[in-house]
């Protein structure tokens, strides 16, 4: 027998003793052989991948506890250099992505890695195009002896109004330091940071809130949120523009709401912007894992994978729709024409979910676009709050453009295949829908009796149809 390995009792070519029950028997030992060593090597793979999913990952600090928690400097970069850096912030594709992001999420800020990098990679930062105008007053001059691996990430924040004011201890943000994906981590150690230097690039005037909280981390082994037995921050802090916050990279902060006066002030003039840079050092084993330089790129939507879901979604649908509407010929056990029908259907739905697909791209980009703008314009017009009523516009106009949608494809598809075809699909579906496709169904003249009974204008069955 095959698979001797899984059969109750050994196979009878294994207790022969002829010449030729030897032969099977030799052949038998072979496959139990073969077989054996097949199954130790898939056990061997089964146990690593329970040791890789079930082993755990070790926190592993890297700063000096001797430090402080935190440092801080009012005036960081000289006029000149912070005039360039803020001028290259407020231009950049990022902070304006970032703007956008924080504006649509309703919470009020946004976060992003800018670079991931290493010291190779920082060479290549320092003499490339995109973020060489931080190197020289900010990445070098904040870089600690000794660390290796860095993660530089960009911040933006909009006012609020959370409880119609802004407060010490209220931060939709929340608390930074429990990373569910850390910015380095290889296969068996999460890296704390060693430092965190915060630049706040810009700060609006007369903002109320939006100060720096700080607090201790109080179990090095893990990276929860422990500090709740701690009575509250450690430190708060206010925030000025060219200010530099540093922190021990075992610290856990947020940023608190911030409200403005209604001051006519554009949202580019509204917002903060900070960059921070988070220091690591690496082990040579971990270290070797790093990539070089990680930029970031602005994201451009891809519609591949939508265009491929769609066209399969609505080609299933079609060689349903196929397979349901030729059931006479299913009852006449005409394949040929059912598994045409079937493929016909498939071609034509693959089609229509292609176009469909491309047509709803092409909406929810122009759609994205008026959802910025409604959102913008609702800051100053709203029932309730802004985000409430661009949601419940942006949900309005949606459901009114799928209505039209639905109806009109509905009376296109009467207008080509006919009433009949229609009615037929839809009765092939629900049996289908049911599991009791394939069933005999009435044929189309059966049914215009059927529909005159109903309009009380009944005439004789045809003969073909008391035979059936």
């Amino acid at each position: 027998r095959k698979g001797l390995l899984f059969s109750p009792t050994p196979g009878p070519c294994c207790t022969t003793t002829s010449g030729e029950g030897t032969e099977k028997g030799f052949r038998c030992v072979e496959n139990l052989k073969m077989q054996t060593w097949q199954m130790a090597i898939v056990m061997f793979i089964m146990y690593w991948i329970a040791v890789e999913l079930t082993s755990n990952i070790t926190i592993t600090h890297t700063a000096n506890y001797e430090d402080p928690l935190l440092t801080y400097d009012e005036k960081y970069l000289s006029e000149d250099n912070f005039k360039t850096i803020s001028s290259f912030m407020n231009g950049s594709d990022m902070v304006e992505y970032l703007t956008d992001r924080a504006a649509a999420s309703g919470k009020g800020f946004a976060i992003e890695n800018w670079a991931r990098f290493n010291v190779e990679g920082l060479k290549k930062l320092c003499y490339g195009e995109e973020l060489r105008i931080l190197c020289t007053p900010f990445l070098n001059e904040l870089r600690i002896e000794g660390s290796n691996t860095f993660v530089l990430r960009a911040m933006v924040q909009l006012p609020t109004a959370y409880n119609m004011s802004a407060s010490f201890f209220t931060a939709s943000m929340g608390v930074q330091g429990v990373d569910t994906d850390p910015a380095v981590q290889d296969r068996w150690k999460q890296w704390v940071p060693q430092m965190v230097n915060f630049l706040h690039v810009q700060v609006p005037e007369g903002m109320v809130g939006g100060q720096l909280q700080v607090f201790e981390d109080m179990r090095p082994d893990e990276r929860e949120l422990s500090y709740l037995s701690t009575e509250g921050p450690a430190h708060i802090a206010k925030l000025t523009t060219n200010s530099l916050h540093s922190l021990r990279g075992d610290a856990y902060w947020t940023f608190t709401d911030y409200d403005l006066p209604d001051d006519g002030r554009e949202k580019h003039e509204r917002r903060r912007v900070s960059i921070y840079l988070m220091q690591y050092t690496l082990t040579k084993a971990s270290y070797t894992e790093t990539h070089d330089l990680l930029l970031w790129e602005l994201p451009q939507p891809s519609i591949k994978t939508a265009l491929a879901f769609g066209s399969m979604l609505f080609a299933c649908g079609g060689a349903a729709i196929g397979v349901a509407a030729t059931q006479k010929q299913q009852k006449e056990g005409n394949v040929f024409k059912v598994v045409v029908a079937a493929l016909g259907g498939f071609a034509v739905g693959g089609s229509i979910g292609a176009g469909s697909t491309l047509a709803l791209d092409w909406v929810y980009t122009s759609g994205l676009e008026l959802f910025f703008f409604a959102n913008a314009w609702c800051q100053d017009h709203y029932v309730i709050s802004p985000t409430v009523t661009a949601w419940f516009l942006l949900t309005s106009v949606l459901s009114i453009s799928w209505t039209a949608l639905v109806l009109g494809a509905g009376w296109v598809w009467r207008k080509v295949a006919g009433e009949e075809a229609v009615d037929e699909a839809s009765e092939g579906l629900k049996a289908f829908i049911q599991g009791e496709a394939p069933v005999s169904i009435k044929d189309s003249q059966l049914r215009k009796m059927e529909k005159k009974k109903k309009g009380g204008d009944a005439e004789p069955e045809p003969k073909a149809a008391k035979k059936d």
